[in-house]
C-alpha cells in the first residue's frame, strides 16, 4: 500500500503539500539575516514560534490504530493565535502604514 499524496490530520482531511511553517523553517535564516535588524523581539519570536510548530521541538504523541495497530505521530502545536491549523482568524487586518518603503 502506497502512502497518501498529502499527509491527513487525525479527522481525515488533506493537508497542503506546503505550510508557512515549511517556508518559514526553509527559508529563516536568511530572511532574518536581511531583514532582522529591522524586526521586534515579538516578530522574532513569532518567526521561531511557527517554526517549531507541530515539530518534535514541541512535543508529540503517538495515535494507535486498535484494529491494525497502525500508529502516527502527531507533532504538538505553537498554539499561537494566528496558526489556522489551531484556531482560524475570524478576519484579517492589515497595517495602517505603508509596507512599500
Amino acid at each position: 500500500m502506497s502512502e497518501p499524496a498529502s499527509p491527513v490530520d487525525r479527522i481525515g482531511t488533506e493537508r497542503p503539500p506546503l505550510e508557512v511553517a515549511d517556508v518559514v523553517r526553509a527559508q529563516g535564516a536568511s530572511f532574518l539575516v536581511r531583514h532582522g535588524p529591522g524586526l521586534a523581539t515579538a516578530q522574532r519570536r513569532a518567526l521561531a514560534d511557527v517554526a517549531a510548530c507541530r515539530t518534535v521541538a514541541l512535543g508529540g504523541h503517538v495515535h494507535r490504530c486498535g484494529a491494525c495497530g497502525h500508529e502516527a505521530i502527531a507533532y504538538n502545536s505553537c498554539r499561537m493565535n494566528s496558526d489556522n491549523q489551531v484556531s482560524p482568524p475570524a478576519t484579517i487586518s492589515f497595517p495602517s502604514e505603508d509596507l512599500n518603503t
